[in-house]
């Protein structure tokens, strides 16, 4: 399947089929211009209406961050299918960086697929502990974290500075109660965002309050 098929079935349907990321001959498959013009077109029609379910207004899109998440999150999904390809053919897929640095517009943009990155590394995990995909997701856990909440032991690398959006932090703050992830309360902001989040109801979020009134 295409890129654009394949973004649309995950976004509509939460469920994928895919090719190879690498040919028989051991090539990387590149999308050409065509392929990521219809890829950003469904991304753009499925976040028109994403946007109009979250709290506040989120941050406009940026383009080159929406396709990087895009094609990564189809790489690993790809990787997670077909176990053939080593260790290095692994890195050499996922090893495209981010074209933008994290700021709002760019941090929102790359989520929109990268939330999926908890049910990646689940199933990365269930396949094998060792497999170098685990250790490539978990990176990218760190780097992303408003994508990985609920991933258990992740690194969180850099300043939350997202929080500082209202959009974001919403988004950040409900998925902590959704996943009753109290790992992120070692966050001095964020423990003080949960905390006047929860109020009166902490008894909603249990793991949480038992974490909040400990320390």
């Amino acid at each position: 399947m295409t890129l654009p098929a394949v973004l649309n079935a995950l976004l509509n349907e939460g469920r994928v089929r895919v090719d190879p990321v690498f040919d028989r001959h051991g090539n990387l498959r590149i999308e050409d211009a065509a392929e990521l013009n219809s890829a950003t077109a469904v991304l753009e029609s499925f976040e028109t209406e994403y946007r109009q379910e979250l709290a506040f207004t989120p941050p406009p899109l940026s383009r080159p961050a929406l396709l990087w998440s895009a094609q990564i999150v189809y790489r690993a999904c790809s990787l997670l299918t077909f176990r053939e390809f080593n260790a290095e053919q692994v890195q050499t897929a996922l090893a495209m960086p981010c074209p933008r640095p994290p700021t709002f517009d760019v941090v929102y943009s790359v989520d929109l697929t990268l939330r999926f990155l908890p049910d990646l590394l689940r199933l990365a995990r269930a396949a094998s502990q060792d497999d170098p995909l685990v250790k490539i997701l978990m990176d990218l856990a760190g780097q992303w974290p408003l994508s990985s909440v609920g991933i258990p032991a992740v690194t969180v690398r850099g300043p939350l500075t997202f929080l500082d959006h209202p959009c974001l932090r919403q988004l950040y703050l409900d998925r902590i109660l959704v996943e009753q992830d109290e790992s992120r309360l070692s966050d001095p902001g964020t423990r003080g965002a949960v905390q006047t989040a929860t109020g009166l109801h902490s008894h909603l979020a249990p793991k949480l309050a038992a974490q909040l009134s400990a320390k």
